[in-house]
């Protein structure tokens, strides 16, 4: 049995290599029940990578690993749950993370091992998050018409809740911020829509968007003056024929460029302002070293999965989620090069 394991992963490797591909993908093996779950959103910590988390959209399941994804472990964020649907997981540390998605928020204290819900009373569900540290993050949800940004600066125990009822083409995924932006600056994304807090989140107002229709961008990824979104068919107010791919604006959301793969796309990654990742349905995962305006199908070994959510460590260490979990396979890394 494992001659035939070696055997088929080298015909898949040659087949990358016959296709020119750099690089091929590898499923993880994941304990039961975990290995049901569909995952939407994967992290590892950037100073510790050996440890990381995905969490799911059917079972409200998280896995963890702290041997850099070969072993994991699991367990499910509100037991008293059946169906659970996250959308988002990231921590701070080796101890303290947050997960939320339509079945609610929560934190964890313990690495992943517990979770506990800080999801204020009488507000709208939230969908994702984004955290600057242990104790100020901000999450995103409602719906079509009422868009929902909630903050905290005391780790989830009190939020700041601002919701906006004037954009109706919006409905909000996620939050974004990184150390580079101007000081109370942070953004966030919704279908068809790029919106700007320049209050540290407790206000917001709609900075760009993203094309004439509005199609659901799942994820915001942003690097300098480049944004790259996925877009995941017809949300609010898209009129039939939403063309779904990515869009990758060069210059801060003024202009942008638009890719169809003809699958709704749901997740993106950004290496700089040229590199980036798209992830979507039917093994779609793309890539593209040219801001957008070419993109190159990098799929080998996916085998027809649907992915939700890509993320890369570093130019070599690469992950993708959705139907299972994957890595860039260690074995067809080229010494001191580059695998994109």
């Amino acid at each position: 049995m494992r001659l035939l394991s070696i055997i088929a992963v080298f015909v898949i490797a040659t087949l990358c290599a016959v296709n020119g591909y750099a690089q091929r993908w590898e499923k993880v093996t994941l304990p039961a029940p975990y290995n049901t779950g569909y995952y939407l959103d994967i992290f590892f910590l950037p100073d510790d990578p050996m440890r990381g988390w995905a969490c799911d959209q059917n079972g409200g399941y998280v896995i963890r690993t702290v041997d850099g994804g070969r072993t994991w472990q699991g367990t499910k964020v509100d037991p008293a749950l059946g169906a659970c649907h996250l959308e988002y997981i990231q921590f701070l540390n080796a101890n303290v993370g947050y997960c939320s998605g339509p079945c609610g928020m929560y934190k964890s204290i313990d690495g992943g091992a517990t979770w506990q819900s800080i999801k204020p009373a009488n507000t709208p569900f939230a969908w994702g998050g984004w955290f600057r540290n242990a104790n100020e993050g901000w999450f995103t949800g409602g719906g079509c018409g009422f868009n929902t940004f909630f903050r905290t600066v005391d780790g989830g125990t009190t939020f700041d809740v601002y919701i906006d009822s004037v954009e109706k083409r919006s409905a909000l995924a996620d939050p974004y911020w990184d150390a580079t932006m101007p000081a109370n600056t942070l953004y966030a994304v919704g279908s068809g829509t790029i919106w700007r807090s320049e209050t540290d989140g407790r206000t917001w107002e709609v900075f760009a968007y993203t094309g004439t229709n509005a199609p659901w961008h799942e994820e915001l990824a942003m690097v300098g003056t480049s944004i790259l979104v996925p877009s995941g068919g017809g949300k609010c107010d898209s009129v039939p024929g939403v063309i779904t791919g990515m869009r990758f604006s060069p210059d801060m959301g003024t202009t942008w460029r638009q890719y169809n793969t003809g699958e709704n796309m749901f997740g993106t990654f950004l290496h700089d302002a040229n590199r980036g990742w798209a992830a979507g349905w039917a093994a779609s995962v793309y890539y593209t070293s040219n801001a957008g305006q070419t993109w190159q199908l990098r799929n080998c070994g996916l085998e027809g999965a649907n992915t939700d959510d890509i993320f890369f460590q570093d130019n070599n260490t690469g992950w993708v989620v959705g139907d299972g979990v994957f890595r860039v396979a260690p074995a067809l890394r080229t010494q001191n090069k580059t695998v994109l």
